[in-house]
């Protein structure tokens, strides 16, 4: 059973990722090719293996 919170952010979820569709960026990177991040263990930046640091959706769609 879902709760009302899973719902919320799967639905929200849902809604990012036809956005990002239309203006055809990836949504893990949003289009950057790379993933920011605020780890003192990581680099700031990692390289986005979904989109394989293109930024398209085509490709994190075919790698999801």
């Amino acid at each position: 059973m879902k709760t009302f919170l899973s719902k919320w952010f799967l639905t929200r979820r849902e809604r990012y990722v036809e956005r990002m569709k239309v203006k055809g960026k990836c949504p893990e990177c949003r289009g950057l090719g790379y993933i920011i991040t605020t780890s003192p263990y990581v680099s700031n930046c990692l390289d986005c293996y979904l989109c394989e640091k293109t930024g398209l959706y085509t490709i994190w769609e075919q790698n999801k």
